[in-house]
């Protein structure tokens, strides 16, 4: 798409279709003190259509968003604290003293073991620190409102992120049905180069305090949690996956993994059949092989069955190949019982042709705007599109007009909708709606 940039003090405000105009402008309006900040996007659909706008407003101090109007008017309010962190969020028919989204921070200093609670401005609350039990951990606590009474006393669904110092999501706690207990998901572990290394099955909690992963975590039996209730990633130096253990299937049950080994340009994948010694399938593992592209050329499914299904004595190996052209594209695969698929693609990389083992042949038209136009499949069946100035597909036509089962409607896109010029399936976009006070009373009453 070609790219204009204007003078701010040149920059049109509203876009103006000239006849014949086909859409597909976006405009953009930035900020008269900065010219930074984007103030107004314009979508322009031509062919008479209204333009469907959207704007923002910015605290011209941190660059945040402080109001977002949608296509229809409707605005969304933001607010932050001193340091930026949002604290409330407001949509459409709520208001400031009832936000629909609240946020309070407090963060926590795990070496002097001291938390720093902040009110909605990012003053401390007490004016200093507090000291605390360890473990400490930053917290973000979020109250989304949940009815839409009034009172400024009203029900709000709680939820409390607990992270670290490196903005690590150590795990999240949700206000559970049963009052006073909680439910804790995510929980995480972090080896010592900041990867994750552990995550355990959601638990309950009987407070919302922080603790370690795991730590003091009861079951839906009000069992204790245990080490069988997580999933362990172990990773090499780079980083790649080596074992993944799975949490037990029952309560401190056996547990089962998954091995992978990293050779140059290979894989191989053993999951939890595989490590099984008992399993009929033991020691059958997938390989992927790569190119010097790090593209995927041939999987291998190592196997005890002949190629009917029926089991085999012996191990067999099925392979499946992928060949690609100058541009990356894949334009072939052969499976192990040598089906081909192939496909073809223009200079754009845009799929024209595709010979699929299963479903036949497809064939797809273009515009110049890289939209699909005509498709043709493997009994000549075609059906036309049209699209709108945002490229949303408008009409389809079905070139059926001559079958038994065709509704029989014939559709020239030149020429205007009516009962003789219409398309099988007709796609109305952007019906704008009044704002959102207009249509209901306050707090969506």
């Amino acid at each position: 798409d070609d790219v204009e940039l204007l003078p701010t003090a040149d920059a049109p405000t509203t876009a103006f279709p000239v006849e014949g105009n086909k859409g597909h402008i976006q405009i953009v309006k930035f900020d008269e003190d900065r010219h930074v900040y984007p103030v107004e996007e314009r979508f322009v659909l031509g062919e008479g259509k209204n333009d469907l706008v959207t704007g923002a407003e910015y605290d011209p101090g941190f660059g945040v968003v402080l109001r977002m109007t949608d296509y229809n008017g409707n605005p969304t309010l933001y607010r932050y604290d001193a340091f930026a962190r949002m604290v409330k969020k407001v949509l459409p028919g709520d208001s400031l003293d009832r936000p629909t989204e609240a946020y309070s921070y407090r963060s926590g200093d795990s070496h002097r073991n001291l938390i720093y609670d902040y009110d909605d401005t990012g003053h401390l609350m007490t004016g200093s620190p507090q000291g605390a039990s360890p473990p400490v951990a930053n917290r973000v606590e979020t109250h989304e409102r949940e009815d839409v009474s009034d009172s400024l006393t009203y029900n709000t669904v709680d939820s409390i992120v607990y992270q670290s110092g490196h903005g690590q999501d150590l795990m999240k706690l949700e206000e559970d049905e049963v009052p006073g207990r909680w439910v804790v998901q995510d929980a995480r572990l972090y080896n010592l180069r900041g990867s994750e290394w552990a995550m355990y099955q959601p638990y309950y909690r009987r407070d919302s305090k922080f603790h370690l992963a795991g730590e003091g975590g009861l079951r839906s039996d009000d069992g204790a949690v245990s080490e069988t209730d997580r999933k362990e990633n172990n990773l090499d130096a780079t980083g790649r996956p080596i074992e993944i253990v799975n949490p037990s299937e029952v309560f401190d049950g056996t547990r089962t993994s998954g091995i992978v080994q990293n050779l140059p340009f290979e894989t191989w994948y053993y999951d939890e059949e595989d490590t099984n010694p008992n399993s009929p399938n033991s020691n059958t593992p997938g390989v992927e092989l790569t190119d010097g592209l790090d593209r995927l050329i041939e999987v291998r499914e190592m196997t005890r069955l002949n190629d009917d299904g029926s089991p085999s004595g012996t191990m067999n190996t099925w392979s499946t190949r992928y060949d690609y052209d100058l541009m990356n594209n894949m334009v072939s695969s052969r499976d192990s019982q040598g089906n081909v698929r192939w496909s073809r693609f223009d200079g754009m990389g845009r799929l024209l042709f595709c010979n699929d083992p299963d479903r036949g042949t497809l064939t797809l038209v273009y515009n110049d705007a890289s939209q699909v136009i005509e498709q043709t499949d493997a009994k000549g069946q075609t059906i036309r599109y049209t699209h709108d100035g945002l490229n949303r597909v408008v009409t389809e036509d079905y070139l059926d007009e001559g079958e038994p089962s065709s509704f029989k409607y014939a559709y020239d896109p030149n020429l205007p909708l009516s009962e003789t010029n219409r398309p099988d399936v007709l796609t109305i976009h952007d019906e704008l709606s009044p704002p959102f006070d207009q249509l209901f009373a306050p707090h969506g009453v």
